[in-house]
């Protein structure tokens, strides 16, 4: 796609992802359930927050990827949470942007198609342009091989910590890359 196409593209994927918010809002308040409202309203202003971060990072490339994430993966669901104003991805974002599509690609190899993964990439560091961000994944998924895909993401010479969590139905990767 041009870079038209894709900025179309952006705009209806968020505009359905608002609606369908502002339904779900609207049917808590339908059905009397103010609790609720005012739970997914607090949700939706964090979400926003964490988005204006996003994309007050001047790391474009980065931030599509990231904004664009699960449109395109049916099996993985990725947040992500900017730890602070002033996070600078700008002299970073191709990095930022080829690092994260090599861990994908690693944990891609090892996932199994008809298990949803959900995770959080956390965002912090890089507040000054000569100090590189470190992300963190968070990933919840049952693998096909852990000790497998662990030397794999470890074999990556920009990630400097891999822990396997093991509980009751799943496995919780933390990788940190710079």
């Amino acid at each position: 796609m041009g870079q038209s196409e894709d900025i179309i593209h952006l705009l209806r994927h968020k505009r359905h992802d608002w609606m369908n918010h502002l339904q779900l809002v609207q049917g808590y308040a339908a059905m009397g359930k103010q609790d609720e409202v005012v739970d997914k309203v607090k949700s939706l202003i964090a979400e926003a927050e964490q988005e204006r971060k996003l994309l007050n990072a001047n790391a474009p490339h980065f931030t599509l990827w990231l904004l664009s994430f699960n449109w395109y993966h049916d099996n993985y669901r990725l947040s992500y949470t900017v730890d602070k104003d002033g996070f600078s991805g700008e002299r970073y974002d191709l990095s930022l942007l080829a690092r994260s599509k090599r861990v994908l690609s690693v944990l891609l190899d090892h996932s199994d198609p008809d298990v949803l993964y959900e995770g959080d990439i956390y965002i912090s560091g890089g507040a000054k342009e000569e100090t590189p961000p470190l992300l963190e994944w968070r990933i919840t998924g049952s693998y096909k091989d852990e000790a497998a895909l662990k030397r794999d993401l470890l074999q990556e010479t920009f990630i400097t910590d891999v822990q396997m969590e093991n509980t009751k139905q799943s496995v919780i990767i933390k990788a940190k890359m710079r």
